[in-house]
């Protein structure tokens, strides 16, 4: 690795954050921040209206935290969270399920992909429009999971993107996203 690609990489982590929407997830929670925190230094969890501890299982384990008084639904506490983010001047977030359904392991992938992009004016993922998301399975390969019957093999539109999908968030279905916004 050039000393121009590492210095690249590193700016992109400096400025890379983590948003998980939570609710009712107290049980995993703390160690999906635990694990996130490993990879990246900011994240933040969005308790979407809680009854139970999510909210204080997730500082304890060091994220910062958002709740909304009431549930408005997993789209809304991701714009929540993008909103957070884009207000601090970050350029690139990732999304994580709160359940531990994503591994925070490979959000070093994403931050590779990301680094090893010829141009950034190339990407399609833009902090100004997200409106759209890269996937990421359990195996680190594209995958549309909707529900089964809707599943479809997607095409890379970037070489650079290795292991994560942009897609087109057109429904409600597609808004339940796992992603790194550019």
């Amino acid at each position: 690795m050039t000393e121009a690609a590492r210095d690249r990489l590193a700016l992109i982590r400096l400025k890379a954050a983590a948003i998980i929407p939570a609710y009712r997830e107290e049980k995993h929670i703390g160690d999906v921040v635990r694990r996130t925190r490993q990879q990246l230094d900011h994240v933040l969890v969005v308790d979407d209206g809680s009854n139970d501890q999510t909210a204080q299982r997730a500082r304890e384990a060091g994220a910062e935290v958002i709740v909304h008084s009431q549930n408005r639904g997993k789209g809304e506490a991701i714009k929540t969270g993008l909103r957070h983010w884009l207000d601090r001047q970050f350029t690139h977030v990732v999304v994580l399920d709160a359940d531990g359904q994503h591994l925070p392991e490979e959000i070093d992938r994403f931050i590779a992909a990301a680094a090893s992009a010829a141009e950034p004016s190339q990407s399609p993922f833009r902090t100004a429009n997200p409106r759209h998301a890269m996937r990421l399975s359990h195996a680190g390969s594209p995958i549309d999971s909707r529900a089964p019957r809707r599943r479809e093999p997607l095409r890379l539109r970037n070489r650079n993107a290795y292991h994560c999908q942009p897609q087109r968030l057109s429904d409600r279905i597609s808004s339940d996203y796992d992603c790194l916004l550019r």
